[in-house]
């Protein structure tokens, strides 16, 4: 199974959020890879221009975070990751339709990804 971060908890690595701990902890001392998909890309690179509106950091703080990003992405902790957009929308259906939006972010995440076919390069997989 791949472990698969959205943005809110990518953006709590980064900033000082109310969930940075949890996210912490969460992430663990292994720290395995985690994928990167595109719309999560743009997402964080606008939760640090959000904060900046918001005056929490200064575009000097948002350069050097976007700078920890590049370097997670070179050392292979961020895995940029195609994901086929069509496939992610109907797995979303179904699992909305499945009820499961009452379940925690982190578990219906794992069963997003694992219904994933591993061997295809264009779904959320590594």
């Amino acid at each position: 199974m791949v472990a698969f971060a959205d943005t809110s908890f990518l953006a709590s690595l980064y900033l000082e959020e109310a969930t940075s701990k949890a996210a912490d902890e969460a992430l663990g001392s292994k720290q395995q890879p985690l994928p990167l998909t595109p719309l999560a890309h743009l997402e964080l690179r606008n939760a640090f221009n959000r904060a900046i509106q918001r005056q929490r950091i200064t575009p000097a703080e948002r350069d050097a975070l976007w700078q920890d990003v590049e370097s997670d992405i070179a050392s292979g902790f961020l895995v940029p990751t195609p994901v086929a957009s069509a496939d992610l929308h109907a797995r979303a259906r179904t699992l909305k339709a499945e009820g499961n939006r009452r379940r925690p972010p982190a578990r219906v995440s794992k069963r997003f990804f694992s219904a994933c076919d591993p061997g295809d390069k264009t779904k959320a997989r590594r």
